[in-house]
C-alpha cells in the first residue's frame, strides 16, 4: 500500500492532474481500511508550490485547504479529502 499512497500523494498534488478529484475519493474509500494507518507516518518529498511538510497527511490537507474552490487546481476541489480526515479521526494512532 505504501507504493500506492506515494503514487497517488504525489499525483493528487500535480496543479495539472485531471484525476485528482478522484484520486482524494479513493483515500476517502481507502481510510476504510486499518492500513490507512500508515498515512499518519507516511513522509514523501511534497511539490514546493503546495507544502513545505514532508508528512504526506500535512500534504493533502494542503491539497484541501488550497483547492478549495478550484484555487490549487482547476480540474479539483479536493473535497472528498473531507471524508478521509473524518475517518481518520476516529483512528487511535501514536502522537
Amino acid at each position: 500500500m505504501s507504493a500506492g499512497i506515494n503514487s497517488k500523494t504525489n499525483e493528487s498534488q500535480d496543479a495539472k492532474e485531471p484525476n485528482a478529484d478522484s484520486i482524494a475519493m479513493l483515500f476517502a474509500n481507502l481510510a476504510k481500511s486499518d492500513s490507512i494507518k500508515r498515512l499518519f507516518t507516511f513522509t514523501l518529498t511534497a511539490a514546493k508550490e503546495l507544502s513545505t511538510s514532508k508528512q504526506a497527511l500535512d500534504q493533502l490537507m494542503d491539497c484541501f485547504v488550497r483547492g478549495a474552490e478550484k484555487k490549487w487546481n482547476s480540474n479539483a476541489d479536493y473535497d472528498y479529502l473531507a471524508y478521509l480526515f473524518a475517518d481518520l479521526s476516529k483512528v487511535s494512532h501514536p502522537l
